[in-house]
């Protein structure tokens, strides 16, 4: 069973993950339960059966990260179906994604005496001050370091996506070494079959960005970015593919007297590929993340070239296959673009490095083929 606290299907970061791994799971011959939300997409990963709650009028917001409409409501019924389901499949593991999915999974598998793995996309202590809870941010600190500390060590086994999160578990949370099992994330290279037409073929060069508008995804520097950018390229199009409101980024390019060189692309699973593999330049403004972030999986599996804060740059090597600047240096951010979109060659050369990684060495098989190992190492 994989515990989904989150809209399910959806195209973002931990659904993706959930998904890709239950579909790649129950190819292998798995039976899968997932058990999540009452909102997502209608059609669920192949070979799986999902179990929703009931649904919520109240809460009808797809947007990540913790809310307390969420947790008051969501969780606590989502608690509730896990302990349904559960008694009825009687799964060998729970597999609980995020900490809001441990939450909902550790009643029933202390209950029922069922193991339970843990998979840390972040740490809380990185992630949750970038939420409006309401809460002064040292209480917000206070928990966030709280449940770093405590949800891993009740949960059976911890899957890190990055060696990131696992040495700070281990460094500051005291976690034995063979309790931590790094699995990142796969890629589809398969998906990106090369250059397409995606956009209209003329002098505007393209500068897109890919995924929710979250804070952490670091949008807010993009409109500064794109005020540099212009200064040297007075065409190009900074191009937004999301499924979230842009209406504050929109806003912020307002004020900056760059709105009109903005556009807004829908989210698409069936374009995705197409758009990324049309870019001149795809951007990763992010500058804390200590796992990885899916979209910079996307951009590398595209062959595009890449320009990224460090923050958020793991697999990228500077100069190499991609261009990596410093933490909110806007100017630097700029310069890597310009000069992507100047000298095309180069350009290419860096995106064709980086698929070549991602198709060398991240895959989903890959990525189950340890899931496996792991669930194996908890039968009794």
């Amino acid at each position: 069973m994989m515990v989904a606290a989150c809209p399910f299907p959806a195209r973002r970061g931990t659904p993706v993950r959930i998904e890709r791994m239950a579909e790649t799971l129950a190819a292998e011959g798995h039976e899968l339960h997932i058990v999540t939300y009452h909102l997502g997409e209608p059609a669920g990963p192949i070979g799986c059966e999902v179990h929703r709650i009931r649904n919520i009028a109240l809460y009808r917001d797809t947007s990540p990260g913790p809310s307390w409409r969420k947790l008051l409501l969501a969780d606590p019924l989502l608690s509730a179906k896990v302990m349904s389901v559960a008694r009825r499949v009687r799964p060998d593991v729970i597999h609980a994604h995020h900490f809001e999915g441990a939450l909902a999974a550790l009643p029933a598998a202390k209950s029922l005496r069922i193991p339970v793995v843990f998979d840390a996309h972040v740490l809380l202590g990185g992630e949750l001050q970038y939420y409006v809870l309401g809460l002064p941010r040292p209480m917000v600190r206070l928990v966030a370091r709280v449940l770093d500390g405590m949800l891993p060590r009740a949960c059976d086994h911890v899957v890190a996506i990055s060696s990131e999160i696992r040495d700070q578990l281990l460094a500051l949370y005291g976690l034995n070494a063979g309790a931590v099992t790094v699995i990142p994330n796969g890629v589809e290279p398969e998906l990106f079959s090369g250059r397409s037409g995606f956009f209209a073929d003329d002098a505007h060069p393209r500068l897109v960005f890919s995924g929710n508008l979250a804070a952490y995804q670091g949008v807010k520097a993009l409109p500064a970015v794109l005020r540099e950018v212009l200064g040297q390229l007075p065409g190009a199009r900074l191009v937004l593919v999301t499924s979230d409101d842009p209406a504050e980024i929109l806003a912020d390019a307002r004020a900056l007297g760059v709105h009109q060189h903005v556009d807004v692309v829908p989210a698409n699973l069936a374009t995705l590929a197409d758009v990324l593999s049309s870019a001149d330049v795809l951007l990763n403004p992010r500058t804390e993340c200590p796992g990885v972030p899916l979209k910079l999986l996307n951009y590398m599996a595209s062959g595009r070239p890449i320009v990224s804060f460090e923050g958020s740059s793991r697999y990228l090597v500077d100069n190499e296959s991609g261009i990596v600047v410093q933490n909110d240096d806007i100017e630097a951010f700029a310069e890597g673009i310009v000069r992507a979109v100047r000298e095309p060659a180069w350009g290419e050369e860096l995106g064709a490095r980086a698929r070549a990684f991602a198709r060398n060495n991240l895959s989903w098989n890959a990525a189950c083929k340890q899931l496996n190992e792991v669930y194996e190492g908890l039968r009794p």
